[in-house]
Formats: structure tokens, C-alpha cells, sequence
């Protein structure tokens, strides 16, 4: 399956940007981040639809995640 990914600035330090993902079916928001190569605990948010995800909450085929840090700004 595939899931598009929109991170905030912060999440460059890992070498990720805003990209489609291709992941087994039936995987976790935990299995993207491993994916992507970001630890589970720099990550304050995934929302889809406006919904705040759970690291063991199952993703769709066509599912678009934001992904932000807990804090923001200077």
C-alpha cells in the first residue's frame, strides 16, 4: 500500500521530506516511522483527517499523514 507523508521542518534532521511511502498492508503508523527512519518517540503527532493516530493504529492504501513534532516554534 501507499501512504503520503507531510512532515514538518524538524523531521529533516532525519533526512525525510514530504514523499509516498510503500508499505505491507496492515501497517502500523509504528511501521511507517521505521520506514522513514524516525524514532518513535521524536514524533508529537500523526493526524489523518484531523484525527491524532496512535503509534499501533492501522494505516489505508492512499492514506495521508501529517506528521509534527510536540513543540514548535523559537
Amino acid at each position: 500500500m501507499n501512504v503520503s507523508v507531510v512532515v514538518h521542518e524538524y523531521y529533516r534532521r532525519f533526512g525525510v521530506d514530504n514523499r509516498s511511502v510503500k508499505l505491507a498492508p496492515n501497517s502500523t503508523v509504528e511501521d511507517l516511522l521505521a520506514a522513514l527512519g524516525i524514532p518513535a518517540e521524536a514524533i508529537g503527532f500523526a493526524i489523518r483527517n484531523g484525527k491524532v493516530l496512535k503509534l499501533k493504529d492501522q494505516l489505508r492504501d492512499g492514506d495521508t499523514l501529517v506528521l509534527l513534532p510536540f513543540a514548535v516554534g523559537g
